[in-house]
């Protein structure tokens, strides 16, 4: 992004299919489009099928009107495992896509936090700082009458 209001995208007028795969442990669902304004073409196979991703790409090309050797642009999120060594992680997908002709573009994967995680983590930079014992009822009801009085008292004009 270039300075504010200019945007340094570069843009082409090849017609390219691009295929998004999301993993998941026991489904992959592909989405297949030609850019934006273009409803999706949704489809939910097997994890780790690779026969029906290969075969799913053809109808996608057909369904948006492109010739059988246009370009296909692949992405994936790398996932929990990345590119770890416990069953190569990912590696392998991406290696399967390039050798079918699918340009490929993997994203590193984050390790899914829970909340308390998230909040621990955000709190580390934080300086950490007393806190302050729970207002009793008595004090609450007395701060709300003081407010109530003042309002009172700025609309009569005093």
């Amino acid at each position: 992004m270039g300075s504010a209001g200019t945007c340094d995208a570069k843009y082409s007028l090849e017609r390219v299919l691009y295929m998004a795969i999301e993993l998941d442990d026991n489904r992959w669902m592909l989405g297949f489009t030609t850019g934006l304004g273009q409803r999706p073409r949704k489809r939910s196979i097997a994890t780790r099928d690779t026969a029906p991703l290969e075969r799913e790409i053809q109808p996608a090309k057909r369904r948006f009107h492109l010739p059988e050797d246009d370009r296909v642009l692949s992405c994936y999120e790398a996932g929990r495992e990345g590119f770890s060594r416990k069953d190569i992680g990912t590696l392998w997908l991406h290696r399967y896509l390039i050798d079918i002709g699918v340009n490929n573009e993997q994203r590193g994967g984050r390790r899914r936090q829970s909340g308390s995680q998230k909040e621990a983590a955000a709190g580390e930079n934080r300086p950490s700082r007393p806190r302050e014992a729970a207002p009793d009822a008595h004090s609450l009801s007395q701060r709300r009458a003081r407010s109530l009085e003042r309002r009172a008292g700025s609309r009569s004009g005093g």
